[in-house]
């Protein structure tokens, strides 16, 4: 996978988590609420829409542009 296609896979993931239904959001609240109280509603469909916001193309070409794309060596 190159640097281009696992961008392109993160603004994907973000554009996906910006168009959840808010009754998918409310069903991860619930199960995450399961597990931790802290997880409720307001807090996890914040989560979601933080998370999608920092999965934006320009921001991520941004702060991907002071890493290195590829390895100078194949991984074995």
């Amino acid at each position: 996978m190159t640097h281009s296609d696992r961008l392109a896979a993160f603004v994907a993931l973000g554009q996906y988590l910006r168009q959840l239904p808010a009754d998918i959001i409310a069903g991860l609240a619930a199960q995450a609420r399961n597990r931790n109280a802290w997880f409720d509603l307001p807090n996890v469909t914040l989560a979601v829409h933080s998370v999608a916001d920092m999965l934006q193309e320009e921001p991520l070409r941004r702060w991907s542009a002071r890493y290195r794309a590829e390895p100078d060596t194949p991984a074995r």
